[in-house]
């Protein structure tokens, strides 16, 4: 062989190691990733468990790290009636926020073919944990007592509080980031 030759052959074989070298490096350090990885193990069975509680039961679909709304982990859970929902999870496995999966209910269409929103367009997310303790004592301040129920996320980032007076009539209270009324939140 003249080692014109063999010249060639060892620049194309430097060349493919250094491309395959960069492939696994890429890989190994997540560059292919868009950023949601599927998890399983004990961290797995740990975010598992904690969404099957928040939402009484269900099947779990997938586990995967997530970084929305401060979240560590997410976990899809097709509920027992059917809804699918994203549970929230933060580092220690605590919820952030259950959140309707938007994937699989955008929307649907009518009887004339046209589009109309689905259920999961204007729904908000229900919140619990001490973000939603929080938002229920402001609430019950501001109207004076009653029964705070459901704590939502709306669309700005606010909460929306729904509490029954002790006379029996609803209001949802509105509430800032920070927890403060806003004007006007009495709705119903």
């Amino acid at each position: 062989m003249n080692t014109r030759m063999l010249k060639i052959l060892v620049g194309a074989a430097v060349v493919a190691a250094m491309a395959l070298g960069g492939s696994a490096i890429a890989r190994a350090t997540g560059a292919f990733d868009d950023g949601d990885r599927q998890l399983r193990g004990p961290e797995a069975d740990r975010a598992r468990a904690a969404a099957l509680l928040a939402t009484d039961g269900g099947t779990v679909n997938a586990v995967e790290r997530d970084t929305e709304n401060g979240a560590t982990y997410e976990v899809e859970v097709t509920r027992k009636d059917g809804s699918t929902v994203d549970v929230r999870l933060d580092e220690s496995f605590d919820l952030v926020v259950i959140e309707d999966d938007s994937e699989s209910a955008d929307s649907e269409e009518d009887e004339d073919g046209d589009e109309r929103a689905g259920e999961g367009d204007d729904a908000d997310d229900l919140v619990s944990g001490p973000q939603a303790e929080r938002a229920r004592a402001a609430a019950l301040r501001t109207v004076g007592g009653g029964t705070a129920s459901e704590v939502e996320r709306d669309s700005d980032n606010a909460y929306e509080v729904e509490v029954t007076r002790k006379d029996g009539s609803k209001v949802d209270v509105d509430l800032d980031a920070s927890f403060n009324v806003v004007p006007d939140g009495d709705s119903d």
